[in-house]
């Protein structure tokens, strides 16, 4: 635990190493206390890299149905059943 009561956990990462078997096998540790990061030889950079995948910006364009959509929608819809639930309660009261 550091000054500030922060615990510093170690953490190592299992990646599938032998897909017929379903074996997995640590390939990289996390050491919380100095901050470092370890790749052990099991590492296969071919496979698993540490940057991420960036998804190009094409792909996201191209989606037929985005966020931006269905929240739109969402609005839509919820704007007329509320007022449709106002109207029904203004005539039933």
């Amino acid at each position: 635990m550091d000054v500030n009561g922060d615990r510093n956990g170690d953490f190592s990462l299992m990646a599938m190493t032998n897909v017929e078997a379903g074996t997995y096998e640590v390939v990289a540790n996390y050491f919380g206390g100095n901050g470092t990061f370890e790749l052990l030889p099991a590492f296969n950079t071919d496979r698993f890299t540490l940057k991420g995948r960036h998804v190009a910006q094409k792909e996201i364009a191209d989606a037929p149905y985005g966020l931006g959509v269905s929240a739109l929608t969402g609005v839509i819809v919820g704007a007329v059943l509320g007022t449709a639930m106002l109207v029904a309660f203004y005539f039933f009261r």
